[in-house]
C-alpha cells in the first residue's frame, strides 16, 4: 500500500504539495511566522486558533462596548450632577452645624478650666473630594482651639490652632466629652464602622461602641472646672457605659461603681504588683477623703465626703427619674 503509485502514502503527499500555492521556501517562512506568533502569546502553536477566536470575540465585545459608551457617559454625568446637589444640601447643614456647635462649645469651655479659649468648627473644601463610603461630601471639618493673647497696647490677638496639633491630652477629652453632651452619639460616629461580632453558628452581628474610656479627663482642673467635667460625665453616661480613671473625688463620687487601684510592695524580694478592688459603704467614704486631702484634717475631709456622695446620691435619682420619664413617653 505505500508503494501504491494511485493511493500510496508518496502518491497522497504529491496530491496534498499540488494543492499547496506555496513554495517551500515561504512554507518555511510561514511557520516561522506561526511559531514566533505562538511565543509572542506565550502558547502552543497548536493553540493558536483558539487564542485568535478569543481575540477576535473581544474585539466584537469592545465594539458592542463603544456603541454603549455614550449612554453609560450621559447616565454618568445625570447621577455626578444628582451628587453635586446632595453634597451642596449636605454643606449646608454642616455649615449650620459647624456655627451651633462652634457657639455651643465655646460657650462650655469656662466650665472645663479654658477660660480664654474658644473652639471653632470649620469646614475645608477638598480639591479632589472623592465619594464613597468611607467620606461623604465634598468638604472636612476640622476642629480649632483658640486663645487669648492680650498685648501692651490691651488689643485682643487670638493665637492656637487644630485640634489636634496644639490641644492637650486633656484638652482634647474634655472637648470631646463636651461634643458628647451636644450631640450625643458623636464618640460612637467617630469609632467609625460597627464592630461584627459573631455569634456562632455562621451567625455575625454589628455592635457600635458601647463604652467610652476616659484616662484622667480632670487632670490640671479643679474646682469647679472638675465638678463640671464630672457632670458632663453623669450625663454622658445615659446613653453609654462610662469608666474614667481619676483623682478628683468631686467625680468618684458620682460613679455607680467605685474602683480602687493600689500598688502592694513585697519586702521579702522587692517586688510588687497592682491590686483592684471595688470599695463601698465606709470604705468608698474614707478612699474619697483621702482622695481630698490625703493624710490631713482626716474628720473634716470625711465630712467632705459624706456631702459629696450625699450630693451624688440626688443627682442619680434625678437622672433615674429623667430616665424613667424618657421610658414613660
Amino acid at each position: 500500500f505505500l508503494d501504491d503509485e494511485d493511493r500510496g502514502l508518496i502518491a497522497n503527499l504529491r496530491d496534498d504539495r499540488r494543492q499547496c500555492s506555496m513554495s517551500a521556501e515561504e512554507l518555511l517562512e510561514y511557520i516561522a511566522e506561526w511559531n514566533t506568533l505562538a511565543r509572542k502569546h506565550g502558547i502552543s502553536p497548536y493553540q493558536l486558533p483558539s487564542c485568535h477566536d478569543a481575540l477576535r470575540k473581544e474585539f466584537h465585545g469592545g465594539v458592542e462596548a463603544k456603541i454603549m459608551l455614550p449612554k453609560a457617559q450621559e447616565a454618568e454625568k445625570i447621577a455626578f450632577s444628582a451628587l453635586q446637589e446632595g453634597c451642596e444640601v449636605l454643606t449646608q447643614s454642616r455649615n449650620t452645624l459647624c456655627e451651633h456647635l462652634s457657639k455651643s462649645i465655646t460657650e462650655r469651655l469656662p466650665f472645663l478650666g479654658m477660660e480664654h479659649s474658644r473652639f471653632d468648627a470649620r469646614l475645608r473644601t477638598l480639591e479632589n473630594p472623592s465619594y464613597g463610603s468611607s467620606h461623604l461630601g465634598s468638604e472636612e471639618v476640622d476642629f480649632y482651639l483658640l486663645h487669648d493673647r492680650n498685648l501692651d497696647n490691651n488689643a485682643d490677638r487670638r493665637s492656637g490652632g487644630k485640634l489636634e496639633s496644639i490641644a492637650s491630652s486633656g484638652e482634647k477629652a474634655r472637648i470631646i466629652l463636651a461634643i458628647e453632651c451636644e450631640i450625643p452619639g458623636s464618640i460612637r460616629a467617630l469609632c467609625g464602622t460597627p464592630t461584627e461580632i459573631e455569634m456562632g453558628e455562621n451567625q455575625v452581628c454589628s455592635a457600635a461602641p458601647v463604652g467610652v474610656i476616659y484616662d484622667e479627663i480632670d487632670a490640671h482642673v479643679g474646682g469647679r472646672a472638675s465638678v463640671s467635667v464630672a457632670q458632663m460625665l453623669l450625663d454622658q453616661s445615659r446613653s453609654c457605659q462610662v469608666v474614667s480613671i481619676t483623682h478628683s473625688p468631686s467625680l468618684a463620687a458620682l460613679a455607680n461603681t467605685h474602683i480602687c487601684i493600689s500598688k502592694e510592695t513585697f519586702a521579702h524580694n522587692g517586688g510588687s504588683a497592682l491590686q483592684a478592688s471595688q470599695i463601698d459603704g465606709i470604705e468608698r467614704r474614707k478612699e474619697l477623703a483621702r482622695m481630698a486631702s490625703g493624710d490631713l484634717a482626716v474628720e473634716e475631709a470625711e465630712l467632705f465626703a459624706d456631702a459629696l456622695l450625699r450630693d451624688a446620691s440626688g443627682k442619680a435619682r434625678e437622672q433615674n427619674a429623667t430616665i424613667s420619664e424618657f421610658a414613660y413617653e
